[in-house]
């Protein structure tokens, strides 16, 4: 019994330091603020060098972005931006593994919480989503069904638009070593059962230029489509998207939300800090020929 007890206390303080940086981050998001963005905000290095928390533009009535107005009002979730604008100054340590049904159950767990999540109040659910491990670092090893840069404009991006170097990676991670052979060239059909059975994993721009500056491409992402990665990042619940219309794994899915999921679960990666490829498939989790991406064109695999 003494030997248990003693494994459960070093089992507990191992894991310590992550429990108490995602306190810590949960702390300063609590303090965030919705902010109309200025002109300072016009590209990637003033975004997020001034604004932490992301900031807002107006729009029109046809949805399409306005210039900066200092006396706009935004209404975005700030405590979400906050979350999705970390830059470990330390490489993070993962926490375990987390399976498709961890996901899955994860989500599930999350559409319990009461007052119901929407897309403003993720702070109201802040210390039940910490209890699921939202801001610690966790892994996924799964196969790349696609990879995207975002468009449409994003709060914590500062809503810049269709602009490489200040948008995310949106990228789609499965678990089928056979959807996953249709990944490259997928016809729309494909790309729609791609894209409901995968999780998704974001590398943000401000960390791909502090540590991966020119080795984190998109065209890379494109070139190795399909192949097996492991990945590790933050997990957090993108409340933006908690609607069964969005999630395929929702458990008060309808019939008709089928035709319109397009992810498996409102939990995330985000930021991705680790991504790498499997050079011999499969590769098991502590496997030598995991070959991080900024390395895999030197070893073969891919293209900048």
């Amino acid at each position: 019994m003494r030997s248990l007890a003693l494994l459960a206390l070093m089992l507990s303080a191992s894991l310590a330091p992550a429990q108490n940086a995602a306190q810590a981050v949960a702390a300063e998001a609590l303090q965030a603020e919705a902010v109309p963005c200025d002109t300072d905000a016009a590209d990637r290095a003033g975004c997020h060098a001034n604004y932490p928390a992301g900031c807002g533009l107006p729009r029109d009535q046809s949805h399409h972005f306005l210039p900066p107005d200092p006396g706009f009002e935004p209404h975005y979730d700030a405590y979400l931006a906050y979350f999705k604008n970390q830059i470990p100054k330390v490489l993070p340590t993962s926490q375990g593994l987390l399976t498709r049904a961890d996901f899955v159950s994860k989500h599930k767990a999350a559409a319990k919480i009461t007052p119901k999540i929407n897309q403003f109040n993720h702070a109201g659910a802040s210390d039940a989503l910490l209890a699921l491990g939202e801001g610690q670092y966790f892994t996924v090893i799964g196969y790349l069904y696609y990879a995207q840069v975002s468009t449409g404009g994003e709060a914590c991006n500062c809503d810049i638009q269709n602009t490489d170097p200040a948008d995310d990676y949106h990228i789609g991670i499965g678990f089928s070593s056979s959807l996953a052979a249709h990944a490259a060239g997928a016809d729309s059909t494909t790309k729609k059962q791609l894209e409901q059975k995968s999780i998704i994993v974001e590398m943000t721009p401000h960390y791909r230029f502090k540590y991966h500056n020119g080795k984190w491409t998109s065209g890379l992402l494109q070139s190795i489509l399909g192949r097996q990665v492991r990945v590790v990042g933050q997990l957090l619940l993108d409340n933006d998207h908690m609607l069964p219309s969005a999630v395929c794994g929702a458990p008060n899915a309808k019939p008709a939300d089928k035709d319109t999921c397009w992810r498996l679960s409102a939990w995330e990666l985000h930021p991705v800090t680790e991504f790498y490829v499997c050079k011999n498939v499969p590769c098991a989790e502590d496997s030598p020929d995991w070959i991080a991406l900024d390395d895999a064109p030197a070893n073969g695999i891919g293209h900048f």
